[in-house]
């Protein structure tokens, strides 16, 4: 997974998690903590890694979108 696609369905997924459409907090939680591991093992949460998918970085990319 690429690093656009993991800040896509991290956005997808805030979406729908602030509209309702999440009933089980659990699973919210599984799904955001899978997309994270993907980013590390990926190796885009380390420099020079651009977009740089660590927290300070995609709280600066979802301000901007």
């Amino acid at each position: 997974m690429t690093q656009e696609e993991i800040i896509t369905r991290l956005i997808e997924r805030l979406d729908f998690h602030l509209n309702g459409g999440w009933p089980v907090h659990q699973d919210y939680k599984n799904y955001i903590f899978k997309l994270f591991r993907g980013a590390y093992d990926n190796g885009y949460c380390e420099h020079p890694s651009s977009p740089l998918l660590t927290g300070d970085a995609l709280r600066d990319i979802l301000q901007d979108r």
